[in-house]
């Protein structure tokens, strides 16, 4: 059986304009290296889409950790517009797989991916990560939309509804609660 892939979405830069204001930005990205190294030693594998956002602080987490893994990070992207590297792949080649999709609009590889993950992490980000939290929501995927930082993923959190929705009450009531 493989490990799980877990989908990293949201942003977390200091300083962007988010609706709910990004709250904390130094603990978002404390946690967002924590959650990763979580991952890490629980043996689940990354899907993360490059940038300085989000995913750039639960990488850093995650290799920190020196998963044994080869290609436990998983990056999707549309032909031509290939991110910078991570610093990480530098240092730990091996971690990581690069897969571009056709087309160009970053649009395309982002939320296709989104249906190849076996659960979703969501912390700040704008429109993109509440639309991927609704996706999740629709396709009963495993989620995790943290409510505490603001952004997208409040919203997402927001609307999520225990009987209806995959989390349980018990759920959550602790993604609400303070990192």
């Amino acid at each position: 059986m493989t490990s799980p892939l877990i989908a990293i979405v949201g942003d977390i830069t200091s300083g962007r304009i988010l609706d709910p204001v990004l709250q904390d930005g130094a603990k978002a990205r404390k946690a967002a290296e924590e959650l990763g190294a979580e991952l890490a030693e629980r043996g689940a594998r990354l899907l993360v889409y490059g940038g300085p956002y989000l995913e750039a602080d639960v990488v850093r987490g995650f290799v920190a950790v020196k998963p044994k893994q080869d290609h436990s990070i998983e990056m999707r992207y549309t032909k031509g517009n290939d991110p910078q590297m991570f610093p990480e792949e530098a240092t730990h080649p091996k971690l990581f797989r690069r897969h571009s999709e056709r087309g160009v609009d970053w649009e395309v590889a982002f939320y296709r991916a989104i249906t190849r993950a076996d659960g979703i992490i969501l912390m700040g980000g704008g429109n993109a990560t509440k639309i991927s939290g609704q996706v999740a929501i629709g396709a009963r995927m495993p989620i995790l939309a943290l409510a505490e930082f603001g952004g997208g993923a409040a919203k997402v959190w927001e609307t999520l509804s225990a009987g209806e929705d995959l989390p349980i009450r018990e759920e959550i009531d602790l993604m609400a609660r303070p990192w």
